[in-house]
């Protein structure tokens, strides 16, 4: 598949539940290429923030818990939260991923635009170890600046960043995707920007299925994700909340749907 001449590598644009199992698991793998047959002859429609696409299913807040196992050993528990929230008098959404491994829990906080999906800002570990400290950045048109602030020093490292084209932080595609008008072999692009470079994400959507998860069933497409030589198995659905399950079969890592806590604003 093709990407911009800019290449970064996983550490910075995948969300930090992603990158901490990477780092830990050594998650570099995926299915076997013949099984990515449909990447080398689909064609993507691109989609960047603003697309009137994304207004086909509205996303609503939420809160969810999720077990991740890899082999079939629990390894983390997580919650999704979704929070409304407001920036500069504009509707937008606050997203919180807190992945609680046995004896540390790591965060990554995004804010993003409700109307258009465009990021306003992310903060993150600056890497896995405890002292690691944080890395905030915000976005513009086609920029990002920010700073590394580690814990135990007193002066912060400056972060800019400049893109091709506007870009989405790369951890909400499952809302993406849960905003869009999904169809059997419906294929899409989105252009995803981080303190490292940018690149695209490409989905894929494989057919319809049932799911069950959290006590009960639901409607969800089964998604072939390819994020930078990372590929994933998604099943979203268009009702928070929209991640129902993911699976990295190259690695025997499974996300599973344990609890759905809220929906709707508060």
């Amino acid at each position: 598949m093709n990407f911009p001449t800019r290449r970064f590598s996983l550490h910075g644009l995948l969300p930090s539940f992603v990158k901490v199992a990477l780092c830990v698991c050594a998650l570099l793998g995926g299915r076997s290429s013949a099984s990515l047959s449909w990447a080398q002859d689909t064609t993507y429609q691109t989609i960047r923030p603003g697309d009137a696409a994304l207004t086909q299913h509205p996303i609503e807040p939420y809160t969810a818990k999720y077990r991740m196992l890899r082999q079939g050993q629990p390894m983390a528990e997580v919650i999704v939260n979704v929070q409304a929230y407001a920036v500069g008098g504009q509707d937008a959404f606050r997203l919180t991923w807190d992945l609680g491994f046995p004896g540390q829990t790591i965060t990554d906080m995004s804010l993003f635009y409700k109307d258009t999906f465009a990021p306003i800002m992310q903060m993150l570990p600056a890497g896995v170890g405890p002292d690691a400290g944080a890395k905030v950045t915000f976005y513009a048109a086609d920029s990002l600046y920010g700073a590394v602030v580690p814990r135990a020093a007193a002066e912060a490292t400056a972060v800019t960043q400049h893109f091709t084209q506007a870009v989405f932080e790369g951890g909400i595609h499952h809302m993406l995707l849960a905003a869009l008008p999904l169809a059997e072999e419906y294929a899409v692009q989105f252009p995803a920007g981080a303190a490292e470079g940018e690149g695209l994400i490409q989905a894929y959507v494989e057919t319809p299925e049932t799911v069950d998860a959290a006590g009960r069933t639901y409607n969800a497409w089964r998604v072939a994700l390819s994020q930078f030589n990372q590929n994933t198995q998604l099943w979203v659905s268009h009702e928070a909340p929209y991640l129902i399950r993911r699976e990295l079969p190259g690695i025997g890592m499974t996300w599973e749907l344990v609890e759905v806590l809220r929906v709707g604003a508060w």
